[in-house]
Protein backbone atom coordinates (compact mmCIF):
# COMPACT_ATOMS: atom_id res chain seq x y z
CA UNK A 1 0.00 0.00 0.00
CA UNK A 2 2.67 2.61 0.06
CA UNK A 3 3.35 4.39 -2.54
CA UNK A 4 6.76 4.97 -3.03
CA UNK A 5 6.91 1.54 -2.94
CA UNK A 6 4.84 1.50 -5.39
CA UNK A 7 6.97 3.72 -7.55
CA UNK A 8 10.05 1.66 -7.18
CA UNK A 9 8.37 -1.25 -8.62
CA UNK A 10 7.17 0.36 -11.18
CA UNK A 11 10.53 1.53 -12.36
CA UNK A 12 11.46 -1.63 -12.34
CA UNK A 13 8.86 -3.44 -14.28
CA UNK A 14 9.29 -0.49 -17.00
CA UNK A 15 12.72 -1.01 -17.34
CA UNK A 16 12.48 -4.60 -18.30
CA UNK A 17 9.40 -3.96 -20.29
CA UNK A 18 11.44 -2.05 -22.54
CA UNK A 19 14.28 -4.24 -22.88
CA UNK A 20 12.29 -6.34 -25.51
CA UNK A 21 8.82 -7.46 -26.80
CA UNK A 22 9.65 -10.62 -25.02
CA UNK A 23 10.11 -9.23 -21.78
CA UNK A 24 7.38 -7.07 -22.29
CA UNK A 25 5.03 -10.02 -22.97
CA UNK A 26 6.31 -11.55 -19.77
CA UNK A 27 5.44 -8.55 -18.03
CA UNK A 28 1.66 -8.46 -19.30
CA UNK A 29 1.36 -12.30 -18.93
CA UNK A 30 1.86 -11.47 -14.93
CA UNK A 31 -1.98 -9.40 -15.11
CA UNK A 32 0.33 -5.66 -14.57
CA UNK A 33 -2.54 -3.61 -16.85
CA UNK A 34 -5.07 -3.91 -14.26
CA UNK A 35 -2.98 -3.11 -11.02
CA UNK A 36 -1.46 -0.43 -13.17
CA UNK A 37 -4.22 1.17 -14.80
CA UNK A 38 -6.43 1.84 -10.89
CA UNK A 39 -2.96 3.07 -9.66
CA UNK A 40 -2.89 5.82 -12.69
CA UNK A 41 -7.12 6.70 -11.83
CA UNK A 42 -6.36 6.12 -8.31
CA UNK A 43 -3.09 8.11 -7.90
CA UNK A 44 -2.72 11.96 -6.30
CA UNK A 45 1.11 11.78 -6.75
CA UNK A 46 2.29 13.21 -10.03
CA UNK A 47 6.01 10.88 -9.35
CA UNK A 48 4.07 7.65 -8.85
CA UNK A 49 2.01 8.89 -12.24
CA UNK A 50 5.12 9.86 -14.22
CA UNK A 51 6.36 6.28 -13.58
CA UNK A 52 3.12 4.37 -14.17
CA UNK A 53 2.83 6.23 -17.86
CA UNK A 54 6.12 5.20 -18.42
CA UNK A 55 5.51 1.74 -17.90
CA UNK A 56 1.94 1.95 -19.75
CA UNK A 57 4.04 3.70 -22.79
CA UNK A 58 6.87 0.93 -22.73
CA UNK A 59 3.60 -2.11 -22.78
CA UNK A 60 2.45 -0.35 -25.93
CA UNK A 61 6.03 -0.24 -27.37
CA UNK A 62 6.99 -2.86 -30.55
CA UNK A 63 6.81 -3.82 -33.80
CA UNK A 64 4.77 -6.60 -32.32
CA UNK A 65 1.64 -4.79 -30.59
CA UNK A 66 -0.21 -6.05 -27.39
CA UNK A 67 -3.51 -8.10 -27.62
CA UNK A 68 -5.89 -6.08 -28.97
CA UNK A 69 -7.75 -6.58 -26.04
CA UNK A 70 -5.05 -5.33 -23.53
CA UNK A 71 -4.66 -2.23 -26.16
CA UNK A 72 -8.71 -1.80 -25.89
CA UNK A 73 -8.06 -1.23 -21.87
CA UNK A 74 -4.70 0.97 -22.27
CA UNK A 75 -6.62 3.63 -25.11
CA UNK A 76 -9.61 5.02 -22.62
CA UNK A 77 -6.67 5.71 -19.84
CA UNK A 78 -4.30 7.43 -22.54
CA UNK A 79 -7.30 9.68 -23.83
CA UNK A 80 -7.70 10.87 -20.24
CA UNK A 81 -4.42 11.52 -19.34
CA UNK A 82 -4.06 13.39 -22.61
CA UNK A 83 -7.14 15.30 -21.94
CA UNK A 84 -6.28 16.31 -18.05
CA UNK A 85 -2.72 16.79 -17.73
CA UNK A 86 -0.43 19.24 -18.29
CA UNK A 87 2.82 17.73 -16.80
CA UNK A 88 5.25 17.40 -19.73
CA UNK A 89 6.36 13.78 -18.86
CA UNK A 90 3.16 12.39 -18.51
CA UNK A 91 2.29 14.11 -21.95
CA UNK A 92 5.23 13.18 -23.65
CA UNK A 93 5.14 9.07 -22.78
CA UNK A 94 1.31 9.43 -23.27
CA UNK A 95 2.19 10.66 -27.01
CA UNK A 96 4.65 7.93 -27.47
CA UNK A 97 2.20 5.45 -26.17
CA UNK A 98 -0.03 6.55 -28.85
CA UNK A 99 2.91 6.95 -31.26
CA UNK A 100 3.44 3.21 -30.46
CA UNK A 101 -0.44 1.55 -30.99
CA UNK A 102 -0.49 3.84 -33.99
CA UNK A 103 2.26 2.27 -36.01
CA UNK A 104 1.41 -0.75 -38.09
CA UNK A 105 -2.03 0.01 -37.31
CA UNK A 106 -5.34 -2.32 -37.86
CA UNK A 107 -8.75 -0.85 -38.33
CA UNK A 108 -10.38 -1.48 -35.17
CA UNK A 109 -6.99 0.33 -33.42
CA UNK A 110 -7.96 3.37 -35.71
CA UNK A 111 -11.35 3.50 -34.54
CA UNK A 112 -10.36 3.34 -31.03
CA UNK A 113 -8.06 5.98 -31.67
CA UNK A 114 -10.61 8.19 -33.27
CA UNK A 115 -13.46 7.39 -30.79
CA UNK A 116 -11.40 8.86 -27.95
CA UNK A 117 -11.36 12.30 -29.38
CA UNK A 118 -7.31 12.20 -29.19
CA UNK A 119 -6.28 13.42 -32.35
CA UNK A 120 -7.27 16.80 -32.06
CA UNK A 121 -5.83 17.02 -28.77
CA UNK A 122 -2.69 15.91 -30.19
CA UNK A 123 -3.26 18.30 -32.98
CA UNK A 124 -3.79 20.85 -30.37
CA UNK A 125 0.18 20.65 -29.49
CA UNK A 126 1.01 21.49 -32.60
CA UNK A 127 0.16 25.04 -32.68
Amino acid sequence: PNDSVKEQCIWAIANVAGDSIEYRNYVLSLNVAEPLLKIITETKRITLLRNATFLLSNLCRGKQKPSFRLISMFIPVISQLLKNNNDIEILLDITWALSYLSDNIDQRMINLILNTGCLPILVKYLW
